[in-house]
Protein backbone atom coordinates (compact mmCIF):
# COMPACT_ATOMS: atom_id res chain seq x y z
CA UNK A 1 0.00 0.00 0.00
CA UNK A 2 3.11 2.12 0.68
CA UNK A 3 4.66 1.62 -2.36
CA UNK A 4 0.91 2.35 -4.33
CA UNK A 5 1.17 5.84 -2.68
CA UNK A 6 4.74 6.46 -3.35
CA UNK A 7 3.86 5.76 -6.70
CA UNK A 8 1.07 7.18 -7.35
CA UNK A 9 2.44 10.59 -5.75
CA UNK A 10 5.36 10.58 -8.07
CA UNK A 11 2.98 10.07 -11.14
CA UNK A 12 1.02 13.20 -9.78
CA UNK A 13 4.52 14.99 -9.69
CA UNK A 14 5.10 13.96 -13.39
CA UNK A 15 2.14 15.24 -14.67
CA UNK A 16 2.51 18.42 -13.14
CA UNK A 17 5.88 18.90 -14.38
CA UNK A 18 4.89 18.13 -17.51
CA UNK A 19 1.81 20.79 -17.28
CA UNK A 20 3.80 23.43 -17.01
CA UNK A 21 6.04 22.93 -19.36
CA UNK A 22 3.88 22.20 -21.91
CA UNK A 23 1.41 25.19 -20.95
CA UNK A 24 4.69 27.31 -19.78
CA UNK A 25 6.05 26.95 -23.68
CA UNK A 26 2.80 28.15 -25.33
CA UNK A 27 2.77 31.21 -22.96
CA UNK A 28 6.83 31.91 -23.00
CA UNK A 29 7.99 29.90 -25.67
CA UNK A 30 10.77 26.58 -25.10
CA UNK A 31 12.40 26.36 -21.69
CA UNK A 32 15.77 26.78 -21.58
CA UNK A 33 17.33 23.25 -20.65
CA UNK A 34 18.39 24.83 -17.46
CA UNK A 35 14.94 26.04 -16.55
CA UNK A 36 13.74 22.05 -17.93
CA UNK A 37 16.28 20.79 -15.14
CA UNK A 38 14.84 23.02 -12.61
CA UNK A 39 11.63 22.31 -12.90
CA UNK A 40 12.68 18.55 -12.99
CA UNK A 41 13.93 18.49 -10.26
CA UNK A 42 10.34 20.20 -7.84
CA UNK A 43 9.70 17.30 -5.93
CA UNK A 44 6.64 18.33 -3.40
CA UNK A 45 3.21 18.83 -5.49
CA UNK A 46 2.34 21.93 -3.33
CA UNK A 47 5.07 23.86 -5.08
CA UNK A 48 4.32 22.24 -8.20
CA UNK A 49 0.14 23.45 -7.84
CA UNK A 50 1.52 26.94 -6.88
CA UNK A 51 3.52 27.29 -10.14
CA UNK A 52 0.68 25.61 -11.98
CA UNK A 53 -1.41 28.52 -10.57
CA UNK A 54 0.66 31.48 -11.45
CA UNK A 55 1.89 30.24 -15.15
CA UNK A 56 -1.54 32.39 -16.67
CA UNK A 57 -0.48 35.13 -14.28
CA UNK A 58 3.09 35.98 -15.11
CA UNK A 59 5.28 36.78 -17.78
CA UNK A 60 8.27 35.01 -18.00
CA UNK A 61 9.90 31.51 -17.22
CA UNK A 62 11.85 33.05 -14.79
CA UNK A 63 8.97 34.96 -13.13
CA UNK A 64 7.13 31.62 -12.79
CA UNK A 65 10.03 29.72 -11.01
CA UNK A 66 10.97 32.65 -8.85
CA UNK A 67 8.14 33.42 -5.80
Amino acid sequence: VEGLAKGREEGRLEKGREYILRIGAKRFGKPSRKMRQTISQISHLDRLDAILERVLEVSSWNELIDE
